[in-house]
């Protein structure tokens, strides 16, 4: 779908195919480092030597957790920017770290509707299937994570 103000949609207005852009974010050293330091203390996630040292990373990498984590806020703070209403996660189907995220790299975010319908046991609830992807210049893949969410289906 074009950019454009989406504060009308509905999930009743969703269909197989829609494309929504999320934006252009970045992640800076800081916010790695300490993701990491807490989280996912990995070498090539602390500092560049150690991530130069590793044949995979050119210097000190995000988490690919910190990425998944970068994605499911940019899909929340989308779908509160609608009237869909989001109510619980049904499962992660897919994730995907194909490229490394490096600090202030600029990632597009790329929401893909994959599945939307009805819940075939509870009319009032809808399920979802998202694929959102991180990319980086020259369409790049970095990140890919396909969730499958239940929402209210009005």
């Amino acid at each position: 779908m074009p950019m454009e103000n989406y504060s009308k949609l509905r999930f009743r207005d969703l269909k197989v195919g829609d494309r929504f852009d999320l934006g252009t974010h970045a992640l800076s050293l800081e916010e790695m480092l300490a993701f990491a330091s807490k989280y996912d203390p990995q070498p090539f996630h602390l500092d560049d030597e150690s991530a130069r040292a590793n044949p995979l990373f050119e210097r000190t990498s995000a988490s690919g957790w910190l990425s998944i984590m970068l994605l499911q806020k940019l899909i929340g703070d989308f779908w509160k920017s609608t009237q869909v209403q989001g109510l619980a996660g049904a499962g992660v189907d897919r994730i995907e770290w194909a490229a490394p995220t490096y600090a202030d790299e600029p990632l597009q975010c790329t929401m893909l509707l994959e599945m939307v319908r009805p819940s075939a046991s509870k009319p009032q609830l809808g399920l979802m299937t998202m694929c959102v992807t991180l990319t980086k210049e020259h369409q790049q893949l970095a990140t890919l994570l396909r969730i499958t969410g239940v929402f209210k289906n009005d």
